[in-house]
């Protein structure tokens, strides 16, 4: 009884399905067709039709990427690292990178950021990070107790974004992202210079510590 029901719902929807399809007398047979077909015709066929749908949205992508490359041409995949010379430990809880793709790190190093080659004057991206207002190291052991506390310090960070203008470099092993007091960012990809850099930049930390930060225009 619920075999024939069951067909009986199945012939009453398919009715219309066809009426469609006659309103496509070009397509309309071939779309009969594919009822027909084998499971593994049908799944070659939809990857093929996938493939051409992701190299369409590709080529765009592609296209942009080839021109940031500059005369020298290539790509590199390099790793992030953060930086944090704010007072507090653990004042930006995360960061991103953004150029051709978004990389994020959270503490120490992580992968992969995208740049070119070759550098050229006028490339510029994006950073945002994440800072915690209040850092601190003491919080409940006990989950739930801790879940609650997270909750709560989640809804007080504070959330920066700056663009930043790509510096020179030759030779690099990464980006370098140093986060400074009073919401500052900076950048560093040379590896002849990173280190020298973030010294000065230690430093100039250091020397901001307790100061009023300047009011945002």
């Amino acid at each position: 009884m619920f075999y024939a029901i069951g067909n009986l719902q199945h012939a009453q929807l398919a009715v219309p399905w066809d009426d469609q399809l006659d309103a496509f007398p070009s397509d309309a047979q071939q779309l009969r067709d594919m009822r027909r077909w084998p499971l593994p015709v049908i799944h070659s066929t939809g990857i093929r039709w996938l493939r051409r749908a992701l190299l369409c949205l590709l080529l765009p992508w592609l296209a942009a990427c080839s021109s940031l490359a500059g005369p020298g041409g290539g790509l590199m995949g390099v790793p992030t690292h953060l930086y944090d010379f704010n007072p507090e430990i653990y004042t930006v809880i995360s960061a991103e990178f953004e150029f051709l793709g978004v990389a994020g790190v959270s503490g120490g190093e992580e992968c992969c950021a995208t740049l070119p080659r070759t550098w050229r004057p006028g490339l510029m991206a994006t950073v945002r990070w994440v800072e915690d207002p209040a850092p601190s190291l003491h919080y409940p052991v006990e989950q739930k107790a801790f879940d609650i506390y997270i909750k709560k310090k989640e809804a007080t960070y504070q959330h920066h974004s700056a663009q930043v203008e790509i510096p020179q470099y030759q030779d690099t092993y990464g980006i370098n992202l140093a986060f400074l007091p009073c919401h500052q960012v900076r950048l560093v990809i040379d590896s002849k210079q990173v280190f020298p850099t973030l010294a000065k930049w230690r430093a100039e930390a250091k020397q901001l510590e307790g100061q009023a930060c300047p009011k945002a225009q």
